[in-house]
């Protein structure tokens, strides 16, 4: 070996030396602020990293030892990054052992009731009085930084009870208090949290900015597990948008940077995710891969979401193998649990069909119409709450971007205070208002009512209806087609009924002709049993028709946009005093309308649609200049019995069909039974 590589090999070697006897030398206080300065310097980039210097430190048993103000730090650094990885029962006692040790209020005391109340809030506790008290507590102290937290915390609570105003208007509140400070981190985790509740809200533009600024912020200051954290809203926001491709990529870089960081809790939330895209876009080799990950990893996982779609993934693709008793053995011991419970997940309803259909495979008929029946009914319930929320959800965002934009200067503040406070009184003002009207006379009283319900009627009318034409909106549409669902069900059981005595007849007389009924006979399969569920005589169908005005741009280019709104006035006059009393029509979007016809089969919804195409080819538009206009229309026409089906999806169905009538020529109509 060259003597000049052998020098420096060994003063390499005598270097680490000396730095391994000058650490061992170092009194134990600075080497063990060392480590937590360390550990506080890591937390939010790589927190799994930050606890196995926890654990070292508590494994040298240094920690007793040293100074008060020390042990306070090492308690909150310890809280937070047992926080970050929803660990929360060690996070609650790391916050309540450092809270123990802190002798005045200062800023790490502040933090670790703040660390403890986060702890508290995912043990399913009340806290909202407990921060309160804190924020009150923070803003004595003149401390805008933990204001601020707790504001965000606050949003959280608030966005948890599904009170996205008020999440709204807290997170907005710490917004306006971050900008007090100069804290670039604490802006971006707060405008993180913001995007989330504009997710929520469905305001996908302004969600999808600020989770992308929050994003690129911490990839370049290399805080890789909020980075990781940032990846997954987007993902959850593209999917939202239906961006499915753009979502798959995006879980994928995710799940390589949890590759990275060793989070295997991520990864396999990551891995259920795209096995489930992949399912849904029918790449069941690409989905059985991310599956199996996802097995290898589900010890890392405790919450009850992510644990819910394995399963189900797990036992869809054995029913797609017709492994019909593998799914029952697995299904069968979660089933009397899901059937005690009064709030189930969307994941957990869903695996009562999977064991419908399990059973069916097996030709248990009763089992799987018990089975069926009982995931009709709450798998209904679920889908109207959720169509409700989703609405109210939109009028939330509406009302809180009209608030913005008639108060320039909003102090959110000021909005959050008044929200709470109607909250906590609104008992009282209740009372308040009985003992007032009882007080007025009753010609005071009757004024008052008819003035209060004609104004209802004003604002339900105009929340419900399209300005221009005066028929019902979209939203309106929803409204009575999730009513029209729920109605429908109330004599579906009885209906099931009658259909499986029909196919307990059918499977009798067919075995009776068999002179080997047990050699002969083949199973039945699962497809059988929704074939049979949608073609039952006692469903009673449904039906909608889609429309759009032929060549409405030209009109518009042509005539101008004046007599594009007149034609769309006097297509919907039309519509109006030519359907039945039972049907609602509604202004789709645009040049399209939607007419949902409640009990009605094809050929009768196919009549309505002709005779609503020959008005429309009749009818004379005649333009300012008294220029007649001819105008036509196209129709798609789709009836169905399903009512697990929703909205969307039908709407989906006759849209294409509505395509092919413009396919085909235009002024004409295509119809179809749905028959899946």
């Amino acid at each position: 070996m060259n003597s000049s590589i052998k020098v420096t090999l060994w003063t390499f070697i005598a270097l680490g030396f000396s730095v391994i006897n000058a650490y061992a030398a170092m009194d134990p206080k600075d080497k063990f602020l060392q480590a937590l300065e360390g550990i506080e310097q890591i937390t939010y980039s790589l927190p799994i990293k930050a606890k196995a210097q926890i654990s070292e430190l508590e494994e040298d048993y240094i920690i007793l030892s040293q100074p008060s103000a020390l042990v306070v730090r090492y308690y909150l650094a310890k809280a937070t990054v047992y926080g970050l990885l929803e660990e929360y029962d060690r996070s609650l006692e790391a916050a309540q052992l450092g809270l123990k040790r802190t002798e005045h209020t200062n800023v790490e005391t502040l933090t670790l009731k703040l660390r403890e109340i986060q702890a508290l809030r995912h043990q399913k506790v009340d806290v909202l009085p407990k921060l309160d008290a804190l924020l009150v507590e923070a803003g004595n102290d003149h401390n805008a930084q933990i204001e601020s937290e707790v504001l965000l915390a606050k949003s959280l609570y608030y966005q948890e009870q599904g009170e996205f105003k008020k999440s709204y208007a807290a997170i907005m509140t710490s917004i306006d208090t971050a900008k007090s400070i100069d804290n670039k981190e604490l802006m971006e985790r707060i405008s993180h949290g913001l995007g989330q509740i504009l997710v929520q809200l469905q305001d996908f533009d302004r969600s999808q900015l600020l989770l992308e600024n929050s994003y690129s912020y911490f990839k370049q200051r290399k805080m890789s597990y909020s980075q990781l954290v940032s990846l997954l809203d987007i993902s959850k926001l593209q999917e939202s948008r239906n961006q499915i491709t753009a979502a798959i990529e995006t879980y994928k870089t995710a799940l390589k940077l949890a590759q990275i960081l060793g989070d295997g809790r991520h990864r396999f939330r990551i891995n259920i995710e795209l096995a489930r895209l992949y399912r849904d876009t029918n790449n069941r080799d690409q989905m059985r891969f991310f599956l199996k990950k996802a097995e290898e990893l589900q010890y890392r996982e405790s919450q009850p979401g992510y644990l819910a779609t394995f399963q189900l993934l797990q036992t869809q693709d054995l029913l797609e193998q017709k492994r019909y008793g593998e799914v029952i053995e697995f299904v069968e011991p979660l089933i009397a649990h899901i059937k005690q419970r009064s709030n189930l997940l969307i994941q957990q309803i869903e695996l009562l069909k999977v064991a419908a259909q399990a059973y069916a495979g097996q030709n248990n008929y009763k089992q799987a119409y018990e089975t069926y029946d009982f995931y009709h009914l709450r798998s209904l319930t679920l889908r109207n709450v959720e169509q409700i929320e989703n609405l109210q959800r939109q009028q939330m965002l509406f009302d809180l971007e009209r608030l913005q934009y008639e108060n320039q200067d909003l102090n959110w503040n000021n909005v959050l205070q008044k929200l709470e406070i109607e909250n906590h009184q609104k008992t009282f003002h209740l009372l308040g208002e009985i003992v007032f009207f009882l007080a007025l006379a009753l010609i005071g009283l009757l004024v008052i009512f008819i003035w209060a319900n004609r104004s209802r009627i004003k604002m339900g009318m105009l929340a419900k209806t399209d300005t221009l034409t005066g028929l019902y909106n979209r939203r309106y549409m929803e409204e009575r087609f999730a009513k029209h669902q729920s109605n429908s069900y109330q004599n579906s059981s009885e209906a099931l009924i009658k259909l499986a005595q029909r196919i307990l007849m059918w499977q009798q007389t067919w075995f009776k002709g068999q002179s080997s009924p047990k050699k002969n006979a083949e199973p039945f399969d699962s497809a059988q049993l929704d074939e049979q569920i949608q073609h039952n005589e006692d469903a009673k169908p449904i039906s909608l028709i889609l429309t759009d005005i032929d060549y409405f741009k030209v009109i518009n280019d042509t005539y101008g946009h004046a007599f594009g709104d007149q034609v769309l006035v006097e297509t919907a006059a039309i519509f109006k005093s030519s359907v039945r009393s039972s049907d609602v029509v509604a202004r789709y979007g645009g040049e399209e309308f939607l007419i949902l016809l409640p009990d009605t089969d094809l050929s009768v919804a196919s009549e309505i649609a002709e005779t609503l195409r020959r008005k429309i080819e009749d009818h004379d538009f005649v333009t300012e200049s008294r220029e007649s206009v001819s105008v036509t229309s196209s129709f798609g026409v789709l009836s169905a019995t399903n009512t697990d089906l929703d909205l969307q999806a039908l709407c989906e169905e006759v849209d294409q069909l509505l395509y092919a009538a413009k396919a085909s020529g235009r002024n004409c109509l295509k119809t179809r039974w749905l028959t899946y």
